[in-house]
């Protein structure tokens, strides 16, 4: 069998191809390098009938400048390690609060480490977007309702399949419906800490290290994540 010879025209074409599809990888890797890196953490506010109290979880943000090529500009990219923050109310039900899913029918199903955090950050230092700056510890902001993380209530914490999504402002209607007390979120808050990653699930949810979200690429995506909804398994343990 005979090959034609490539010319030095196709040749040419050739190398200008991988230039193209090589210089973006290099600049993301030399220009847009990890631009911060920080923990934070989030404190959330409930009502309990007559009381109130706060539960807290910390988890972490990696901000890194990326090339963009559909607008030919630098933008920034974020990816985080944390797990949903679990909260036990006086009946004793549990809920667990998300780190950042809002709930199955928002168009805001992003992280705190996302667009969310990053808009909180441009706010607070003038739209400067100096990350440097804003990953200084202390720096807080209280949340919006409408940027609220996301909350599941599993009626069986050993079956993922039994878990429904809860409104926070009427979370009493599912985990305590008979008793006709105000179980709500009140507020959260988002603070820059130097405190490490907490981690408390696998000790309450011991099937959630095996239903880590996967894309299945390697052949590793298992029967529980194609049946669970992405939503809140995204959102319950990233490390």
């Amino acid at each position: 069998m005979h090959f034609l010879k490539p010319t030095k025209r196709f040749k040419r074409w050739l190398a200008i191809i991988f230039v193209i599809l090589a210089v973006p990888a290099g600049c993301n890797l030399l220009l847009f390098p990890k631009i911060s890196d920080f923990n934070y953490r989030l404190t959330l506010n409930f009502e309990d009938g007559n009381r109130q109290f706060s539960e807290t979880g910390v988890s972490r943000a990696i901000l890194t400048r990326q090339w963009c090529p559909l607008s030919g500009m630098s933008c920034v990219s974020s990816s985080f390690r944390g797990e949903a923050i679990p909260v036990q109310f006086s009946n004793g039900s549990w809920v667990f609060v998300l780190m950042g899913a809002l709930g199955p029918h928002s168009e805001r199903i992003h992280a705190f480490t996302g667009y969310l955090l990053q808009d909180h950050l441009w706010r607070l230092n003038g739209h400067s977007r100096n990350y440097e700056l804003n990953s200084t510890p202390g720096i807080s902001w209280q949340l919006p309702r409408e940027d609220f993380p996301g909350i599941i209530f599993f009626s069986d914490l050993t079956n993922p399949r039994t878990a429904k999504w809860v409104n926070p402002d009427s979370i009493g209607g599912v985990v305590a419906p008979l008793s006709g007390e105000t179980i709500r979120l009140l507020s959260v808050t988002a603070e820059v800490t130097t405190e490490p990653v907490t981690w408390k699930l696998e000790k309450l949810l011991p099937w959630l290290a095996n239903a880590e979200r996967r894309d299945g690429s390697d052949g590793s995506e298992n029967v529980l994540t194609r049946e669970m909804d992405p939503g809140f398994l995204w959102y319950m343990l990233k490390r």
